[in-house]
């Protein structure tokens, strides 16, 4: 597909959902830990050297929907432009879209937040870094959740910031969501967790928790880290009454960053195949793996059909238990890009809303 000066990606793909889009009742519950810096890649001893740094989050793939073929995109890093890609199938990156970090301008955009909220869910969003870091807290401006809450909003409620320079560690970002979850629920709810541990090595912002061994001194040990406390909390989750209607997904937000490199063998860095760790949970014990080209975008109409709404496409994304093919399928990767970034004043106009509206597509 080749996208003329007057049909832009954004015109010939963007689906505007309806907020009351049909549904299977129950409805699920919805939790997603967004996991800093996260690749399969690290399972791999061969790459990381002397062996598998995740084998918790390994073991769990035994019981779990694995989707395998992820698809880095410029237009959705870092960590937070990620988490509006997987919320409102549409890139988020500030630099290339929006002014700096303003994501109010994001009010007409319809997004999983808002269809969870339209249907009774509550909805939280839980990070230990600040919410000003990359722009989420103008996101919940207009998107509002029942909770945002980062490092400051989380210190007044006195979550502990042990030794961590940087950020709140995420096994007291998990202690916190204990919390929430054992409030009664009598509405279905929805979690979406950023972890911090395992950010960006430069100049040491990464975090290696009280509770967790140091065996090289490095990124390495972080990721260790992670994989045990991430583990941790998702055993406790299955141990409550609601995990038999709930779903879980394990998303990296991206590959990791270059900075860290510098922690493993040459070879990783060179390996064609590096991929974000992504799992969904949801109950069962039947394994299977999802293998075909996706990006951030095609989680968000695949999180809503997880829960039990139809929702084949939203935004740019497209339902990965579907068999249409995804954009990055249907354009590969150069193309997509190009379309995306060179679509910035339909995205204006469509996305935002500031010229016209955009009909919804059923």
């Amino acid at each position: 597909m080749f996208f003329h000066k007057n049909s832009s990606l954004f015109q010939k793909e963007y689906i505007k959902v309806s907020l009351d889009l049909p549904r299977k009742l129950p409805l699920k519950n919805i939790i997603v830990i967004s996991l800093e810096s996260l690749e399969d890649s690290f399972a791999n001893d061969g790459l990381v050297k002397p062996r598998n740094l995740i084998p918790r989050l390994t073991s769990l793939k035994r019981d779990g929907v694995n989707f395998d073929g992820y698809v880095d995109m410029i237009s959705m890093r870092p960590t937070i432009p990620s988490f509006f890609a997987k919320n409102c199938g549409i890139p988020g990156r500030p630099d290339i879209f929006l002014a700096y970090k303003n994501y109010t301008q994001f009010s007409n955009a319809r997004c999983v937040f808002d269809v969870l909220k339209n249907n009774g869910y509550h909805t939280f969003f839980l990070t230990g870094g600040n919410l000003t870091d990359e722009g989420a807290a103008s996101f919940f401006k207009t998107h509002p959740a029942d909770f945002a809450l980062g490092r400051k909003e989380l210190l007044k409620m006195g979550v502990s910031q042990q030794d961590s320079t940087y950020f709140i560690p995420d096994s007291q970002v998990y202690k916190f969501a204990k919390r929430l979850l054992s409030e009664p629920q009598n509405n279905p709810f929805g979690l979406y967790i950023v972890t911090t541990d395992t950010h960006d090595s430069k100049n040491g912002n990464y975090y290696v928790e009280k509770g967790c061994k140091k065996q090289f001194n490095d990124f390495r040990d972080a990721i260790r880290c992670l994989d045990k406390v991430t583990y941790a909390f998702i055993k406790w989750c299955q141990s409550q009454p609601w995990y038999k209607n709930t779903v879980i997904y394990l998303i990296g937000d991206h590959l990791m960053r270059n900075s860290n490199l510098s922690s493993f063998p040459n070879k990783i860095a060179k390996y064609p195949n590096r991929q974000v760790y992504a799992l969904m949970l949801d109950g069962s014990s039947n394994a299977r793996k999802i293998n075909r080209k996706f990006t951030q975008v095609d989680f968000a109409p695949t999180f809503l059909e997880s829960v039990g709404f139809t929702c084949p496409a939203l935004g740019l994304g497209h339902s990965l238990f579907r068999e249409k093919p995804t954009l990055i399928e249907r354009l590969g990767k150069k193309e997509m890009e190009n379309g995306i970034q060179n679509g910035q004043n339909d995205f204006q106009d469509i996305v935002l809303g500031k010229t016209f509206s955009i009909e919804e597509k059923k």
